[in-house]
């Protein structure tokens, strides 16, 4: 995802005419942690929301789904779909939910409509933003910072992991 040369800083592309640079990497970042955000679904507020560049799919957890206002729940469609999970096994998606996702903070906030495999399991996790996430912001998520960075109309917004490792890099 990054590239770093002696102490410079490397930019790399969102898609969106805008450059998104992360800072030098220091010996605390020795580790690689996953990027958890919050964020917004349909205008309610989510958390555990993991971004999995790994992932081909946004994936909803049926348990977050059920915590969410019913109007909600009634835009899921039927699918067709068969999802493998990390563990090698397949699942069968409850259905498709085409919702607003908004990320970020005033004003650097972005919304996009995605579109969410609703998914039945035994997990923490409440959503995975998945490759087509990260396509339509034209995100760049560095786990050895703790950072998704994604240009919005205000400039590039920097959201930092619930899940920071770091403390005091709050403003890179």
């Amino acid at each position: 995802m990054i590239s770093i040369v002696k102490d410079e800083l490397i930019p790399r592309s969102s898609g969106k005419d805008t450059t998104i640079m992360f800072p030098k990497l220091t010996e605390r970042h020795s580790q690689e942690e996953l990027v958890v955000i919050d964020g917004l679904i349909d205008g309610f507020r989510v958390n555990e929301v993991y971004t999995n560049t790994g992932s081909e799919v946004d994936v909803l957890y049926a348990h977050c789904l059920s915590q969410l206002p019913k109007c909600v729940g009634r835009k899921m469609r039927q699918s067709n779909a068969i999802i493998s999970e990390f563990t090698g096994s397949t699942k069968e998606p409850m259905g498709k939910l085409k919702a607003t996702i908004t990320v970020g903070a005033q004003p650097y906030l972005r919304s996009e409509i995605i579109d969410f495999y609703v998914l039945k399991s035994v997990t923490a996790t409440n959503v995975i933003l998945g490759r087509k996430f990260f396509r339509n912001f034209g995100a760049i998520a560095s786990t050895a910072h703790c950072l998704l960075k994604f240009s919005t109309r205000q400039g590039v917004a920097t959201i930092q992991s619930t899940r920071h490792p770091f403390p005091g890099n709050e403003n890179i």
